[in-house]
């Protein structure tokens, strides 16, 4: 028995090694024939991500190379395959005398493993997850071109300020009170006698000239004083108004630019569909002096139509001082600086984005480059969170939501800082678990309770709403935009209606109702360039039920549901909305998703309640929420 044993044991364990043998010679898998001085061989492929070893085969026997790195020089893969044939199989091959065309399909092989390794991932995957991939390596498509003007007689405007006529009169006549204020009582004397005609123009004359006008040298000291004092006083008064230019005091005198001017760089960073940041470096030679200007749209955004529209233009500042004390200031339109052009037609939806362009030949960029189109799904953002108010069992927050997003730049028309129908925001969520408790997910009550209309909100399942910003102003300066627009919404919420009679056993009616909420809002929408994004929103909103008129022979409205609401101001609101969402990037170097926050609390004009929210999830994409992205290499278009 005891020699059995040995013997099973030493059976199996042959078996096992066989098996083992056999299942690594089926590792290998037929990838491609390729033939050397007419002669077929076979070529079967063992492959992992990182690595392959290949097995190859004549009529009679295979033999297997050493293992290659995935990314091996095709140039070294077509060697060693050669030398593995020479070694094995014909011993008479010169390898420097194979054709180049034999040497090009060993070299394809290359490429056949990797399609080969690809398949076999996507084989791996599930279909949710193959669709994801597909969506994020789609083959970006382009709006259009970008092209710097390279010309050297860019258009400008010089644009000098004058005081106004009235109001150089009032000060002059301000500047000889000061003058007579500061002198002493007999010097003050002096000086009204030389300023009596009230010709300010007789008394700045005799001040820029060295008159003996009084008869002793007394007289003639005390004047000179005080024509020095008033020279002071006169320059101080001027200066000081102005650092005050663009006031009302002054007129804008705006020419045609004679000189040169010429764009050297520009840098154009694109957000939701408007060019949030323009960086332009230019030379001008004006009047005989040439200087490098600095152009940066510190004011506003630019609607990508205006750089094919004359209407909206940058300025900068000039180096050189004119000699009233203020510096002249450069403006150009942006449509003598870019050209946004399509071989079809016009399309300004535009993915968040960079470009360079240049027009110095040393420069790694170029002067024109094509731009990015936006994909369809970088409009929408899907967000999984939690609202951390659901662990609270006497409440009827949702313990789970899903949440899509939807945010459309519109831009229907801007006047600089103002926009009008800038975008448009649609969102649904659904929530996935209501509550710990089974009466929180839904509206319980009798055939002789009624409840409150808040409750229509507080314990929805399912809402849906629509938001426009009918007009933003832009605080540059702040990364804010300040919106007031309107919104309407959708909600579903669960009701269980039970109907009680005497020995009988209770009727019990579940069914969702659907109600309707609109009103205004302000939003604050703030997007520094950084990993954050944030929106404040304060809004007033009317709700009200909007689905069968009774149930059980009682109505709904003025019945089964209180507290509907009342007239305040111009327009009946019931609920007051302030809300707080946070949007971070987790990783902006790989990914698009972050982390989604939101603050927020209902109040009830009725009742006086309150429904509060705190909630935390995650967000797969935040491209319209963070102006922020991962920088890539525009393509360069063709000349």
């Amino acid at each position: 028995m005891k020699y059995l044993k040995i013997v099973f044991a030493f059976t199996l364990l042959c078996t096992n090694w066989c098996q083992s043998q056999d299942q690594q010679e089926n590792d290998f898998t037929l990838l491609d024939n390729i033939a050397v001085n007419n002669v077929v061989y076979g070529v079967n492929l063992k492959s992992s991500s990182t690595q392959f070893t290949l097995q190859i085969c004549d009529n009679t026997n295979c033999y297997t190379t050493r293992d290659y790195v995935i990314d091996i020089a095709p140039k070294l893969l077509v060697n060693d395959v050669l030398q593995v044939i020479k070694t094995n199989m014909d011993s008479a091959l010169v390898i420097a005398s194979v054709s180049q065309t034999d040497k090009d399909q060993i070299a394809e092989l290359k490429t056949k493993i990797q399609a080969a390794e690809t398949k076999k991932a996507e084989a791996q995957r599930t279909e949710v997850e193959n669709l994801l991939k597909t969506i994020d390596e789609e083959k970006d498509q382009y709006s259009a071109e970008l092209l710097l003007n390279s010309s050297t007689k860019i258009p400008y405007t010089v644009i000098t300020y004058e005081l106004k006529k009235e109001h150089k009169e009032d000060l002059e006549s301000q500047r000889i009170k000061d003058i007579r204020n500061s002198l002493s009582e007999t010097d003050g004397a002096v000086f009204n006698n030389v300023i009596s005609t009230k010709n300010f123009s007789y008394l700045s004359n005799l001040a820029k000239k060295d008159y003996t006008t009084f008869s002793s040298d007394t007289e003639v000291k005390k004047f000179n004083d005080a024509k020095k004092l008033y020279n002071n006083l006169s320059l101080k008064q001027e200066q000081n108004r102005i650092d005050q230019y663009k006031c009302k005091h002054y007129n804008e005198i705006r020419k045609k630019g004679q000189g040169s001017l010429k764009i050297k760089n520009a840098l154009v960073q694109f957000f939701n569909n408007k060019a949030s940041s323009i960086y332009i470096e230019a030379e001008i030679n004006d009047g005989g002096v040439t200087e490098t200007l600095i152009f940066v749209n510190s004011d506003f955004s630019v609607p990508l139509r205006y750089f094919n529209n004359y209407n909206s233009s940058v300025t900068a500042f000039s180096k050189v001082v004119s000699n009233n004390g203020y510096r002249k200031e450069i403006s150009v339109d942006y449509n003598d600086i870019f050209d946004y052009k399509a071989d079809q037609f016009f399309n300004y939806s535009v993915a968040n984005s960079q470009v360079h362009l240049s027009n110095e030949e040393d420069s790694k960029y170029g002067a024109s480059a094509k731009v990015v189109q936006r994909r369809f799904l970088d409009f929408f953002t899907g967000v999984i969170y939690s609202d951390v108010m659901g662990f609270n069992t006497d409440n009827s927050n949702s313990l789970l939501n899903a949440q899509a997003k939807l945010l459309l730049p519109l831009n229907l028309r801007n006047i600089k800082k103002w926009s009008f129908g800038r975008q448009f925001i649609t969102t649904a969520n659904i929530a996935l678990d209501n509550s710990f408790q089974n009466e929180n997910r839904f509206i319980d009550i009798k055939d002789d309770e009624a409840f409150s209309n808040f409750d229509l909100l507080k314990k929805n399942n399912l809402y849906g709403k629509f938001a426009l910003d009918v007009i933003s102003h832009e605080a540059k300066g702040w990364f804010t935009y300040i919106s007031l627009g309107y919104n309407a919404a959708f909600y579903r919420t669960g009701l269980r209606y039970t109907e009680t009679q005497p020995n009988v056993e209770d009727t019990v009616t579940e069914r969702q109702l659907l109600s309707v909420s609109h009103g205004p809002f302000l939003n604050f929408e703030i997007r520094p360039q950084s990993n954050f994004g944030a929106d404040v929103t304060f809004s007033i909103e009317d709700l009200n039920y909007s689905d069968i008129p009774s149930i059980s022979s009682r109505n709904f409205k003025g019945d089964i549901i209180q507290d509907v609401g009342k007239d305040h101001f111009i327009m009946p609101f019931n609920l007051i909305n302030i809300e707080a969402n946070f949007y971070w990037l987790v990783n902006p170097e790989k990914s698009k998703g972050g982390i989604y926050a939101k603050l927020g609390s209902y109040f009830n004009t009725d009742t006086n309640g309150v429904f509060p929210q705190i909630m935390v999830g995650y967000a797969t994409n935040l491209t319209s929420f963070v102006n922020r992205f991962k920088p890539k290499k525009p393509e360069t278009a063709k000349e």
